[in-house]
């Protein structure tokens, strides 16, 4: 039987789901030396450690366990691991959780939803009308924005305007949530999409991303990301 040795413990397929239940509990066991100690880090730091392990397939199948069984589970925490590392998490899982915890905090929702906004981003899974509703919570709205604008552009486009509320700090902190995941030929198209008729607010949501495109397109960062543009193709962006 394989195992793996984690923060001095031996994981193997009989004690992985236990172990891993525990740190989504918050309370990862550990040398009592390091303790109090994340358990978000100690997933992250696990899935990491064994993407090339015979493990990693019994990892999946136990964060998908743990998020549909949620029961006595920090979801936060699996929503932070999620976001961080997506790709042993299962997208309608995370996607039915976040329906399933609407009387959660809102900052456990909020985890959730840019854990879903992840996959949706990475091509893992599609976004849907469903999620639509969603964006009648500012926190949940803010957190798909990105996704919406790459995975369902047509119905995010029309709604954009709405998601900017003339306070400039929230305003900007919107910006760049969404401009940061886009491909420098995305944030070009974007730009170009919203400026057609050469009539723009420089205060709206079209004026702001154009301003930003205007001054950013060309950085490095956008430039490194390439030209493709996801909204218009059946895109399959290269998971991470």
């Amino acid at each position: 039987m394989s195992s793996f040795s984690h923060y001095g413990q031996t994981l193997d397929a009989t004690n992985l789901h236990a172990a891993c239940r525990q740190a989504a509990q918050g309370r990862p066991q550990v040398p009592m030396a390091l303790f109090p100690f994340d358990g978000a880090q100690w997933l992250t730091e696990l899935i990491v450690a064994v993407q090339e392990h015979p493990l990693r397939d019994d990892l999946a199948r136990t964060l998908r366990a743990l998020v549909d069984a949620a029961e006595g589970i920090d979801l936060q925490i699996l929503g932070v691991v999620a976001e961080e590392q997506p790709g042993l998490f299962d997208a309608e899982g995370l996607i039915a959780a976040l329906f399933r915890t609407q009387t959660a905090p809102i900052e456990t929702r909020e985890t959730l939803a840019r854990a879903v906004s992840r996959q949706i981003l990475d091509g893992r899974v599609s976004s849907t009308e469903a999620l639509r509703v969603l964006a009648e919570e500012p926190k949940l709205r803010e957190a798909l924005a990105p996704a919406w604008v790459v995975g369902d552009h047509a119905w995010a486009m029309q709604q954009i305007d709405d998601w900017f509320h003339g306070e400039p700090d929230r305003d900007r902190w919107l910006l760049l949530r969404i401009v940061s995941v886009f491909t420098r030929g995305e944030l070009v198209a974007i730009a170009e999409e919203m400026g057609g008729n050469g009539d723009v607010d420089p205060n709206s949501a079209a004026g702001q991303i154009i301003a930003y495109a205007a001054e950013f397109a060309d950085n490095e960062h956008f430039v490194a990301l390439g030209d493709q543009v996801r909204w218009r193709s059946s895109y399959a962006w290269a998971p991470r």
